[in-house]
């Protein structure tokens, strides 16, 4: 797994090559032309999930704009997409400001978001490893590594309504299926909330070498779903 508490080298090598004066005046000259093709010489695809978004979003006003014909539907569009040309530019500048910081956050310390991710799903004991590495200043050469394995047992999901008919049993193959699904729904979200666990620990300036080697998620005691602080093994 990539991307959740770390940028790809890709989208790093991407966000560095986009001059944002630049990229200022090609958003200019898009809306002029009612055109996104003059962007495509920017590696706005590769900046990321969020910049994605962002340059969908002004693409589809410019081809809105473009359809327009009555003077009344080309004002409504030219207002969409001036609407949707300052997030496009805000999110390369927002994604090069956390480039920066997370840049100033590796002098210190660096959490391992290739997680290790089971094959299947059958045990409702789930586990997470993540490790990291670490040291206490940025002139110490002596680099500590560990990791911590959270675990969590999901409860059996219960029926939000109670059921007004009885309904089929279904088959042994499609209550394990089920269970599979939402085993592995389970462990995505526990796996995100593991590893911002950790990068928050460090980001708290807290000693590594206090990090326990495991962990059991402390879900919420009404729901038994895991809430933002069911992973923070320091509080």
């Amino acid at each position: 797994m990539m991307g959740i508490v770390n940028l790809t080298d890709l989208e790093k090598q991407s966000l560095q090559a986009i001059d944002v004066h630049e990229m200022d005046r090609l958003i200019e000259k898009a809306i002029q032309e009612e055109n996104a093709l003059v962007l495509n010489g920017l590696p706005l695809h590769s900046c990321g999930e969020y910049v994605r978004t962002e340059l969908y979003r002004f693409e589809q006003a410019l081809r809105e704009l473009r359809a327009a014909k009555s003077n009344k539907k080309r004002e409504e569009a030219l207002y969409r997409v001036q609407r949707a040309r300052e997030p496009l530019s805000g999110s390369v500048y927002g994604m090069k400001h956390r480039m920066a910081e997370d840049e100033k956050e590796a002098e210190l310390f660096r959490v391992n978001d290739h997680v290790f991710h089971p094959h299947s799903f059958f045990d409702r004991t789930l586990e997470v490893r993540v490790s990291y590495e670490w040291r206490r200043s940025k002139d110490d050469e002596e680099w500590k590594y560990g990791a911590i394995t959270f675990t969590h047992e999901v409860l059996p999901q219960r029926p939000r309504y109670p059921q007004t008919a009885p309904k089929k049993k279904p088959s042994a193959s499609k209550q394990r299926q089920d269970l599979e699904r939402e085993l592995a729904d389970t462990w995505e979200r526990m796996m995100e909330k593991a590893l911002y666990a950790v990068r928050d620990y460090f980001r708290e300036g807290r000693d590594g070498s206090l990090i326990p080697e495991s962990f059991k998620a402390k879900p919420d005691p009404y729901g038994g779903y895991l809430n933002n602080s069911s992973l923070r093994f320091w509080e």
